[in-house]
């Protein structure tokens, strides 16, 4: 059984799109209680995505967006000196899109206009 992942968080940078895989790194908020109230903290994880999830982030993941990332993590070791080192990695499976097209910057209420009669929609 391999272990799995669900993140939910903001590319940091543009994807590094490579010939069979493509590489995003990922900023995934948590919070955390600390002398008795909650602070929030980043995590930052990097992400691989192969085949078509890869055909899928060249496509249209860009910085700042935020997205939910599933899939499987894997542990790679290797001999370094005489010291065993391990690395996990992060395979997407599944990628979502957790904003409207064009949601980044929030609108205020009041930012249609002032005079609403003017508005035939509204």
């Amino acid at each position: 059984m391999r272990s799995g992942f669900i993140f939910m968080g903001r590319l940091t940078m543009e994807p590094k799109i490579g010939d069979k895989v493509t590489k995003f790194n990922l900023a995934v908020d948590r919070r955390y209680k600390a002398e008795g109230e909650e602070r929030p903290k980043t995590d930052f994880f990097q992400v691989s995505a192969f085949g078509k999830t890869k055909e899928f982030v060249d496509t249209y993941l860009k910085k700042g967006m935020k997205v939910q990332v599933t899939g499987t993590v894997q542990n790679d070791n290797y001999e370094k000196d005489g010291v065993t080192v391990y690395h996990d990695s992060y395979i997407a499976n599944e990628i979502e899109f957790c904003e409207k097209k064009g949601s980044g910057v929030a609108e205020e209420p009041g930012d249609v206009g002032e005079d609403r009669e003017e508005i035939p929609f509204m």
